[in-house]
């Protein structure tokens, strides 16, 4: 399987699911922002605080 680029993946996607992957990508951003002095979060914490903070756009790609 030939690996793809995240915009290649991201163009697969309906517009709500690109809505929400835009949306992670600006958490993160702030995120990183907000803790540049502090050690890197992995991935998997950031997606846990996300979802915490935003059940509505994951209740949205739900339906």
């Amino acid at each position: 399987m030939p690996a793809e680029t995240i915009s290649e993946l991201v163009q697969t996607l309906n517009a709500a699911e690109q809505d929400a992957v835009r949306a992670f990508v600006r958490f993160l951003r702030k995120q990183d922002d907000r803790d540049s002095l502090a050690q890197p979060k992995s991935i998997l914490l950031a997606a846990d605080e996300f979802m915490r903070e935003h059940p509505e756009i994951l209740r949205r790609l739900g339906q």
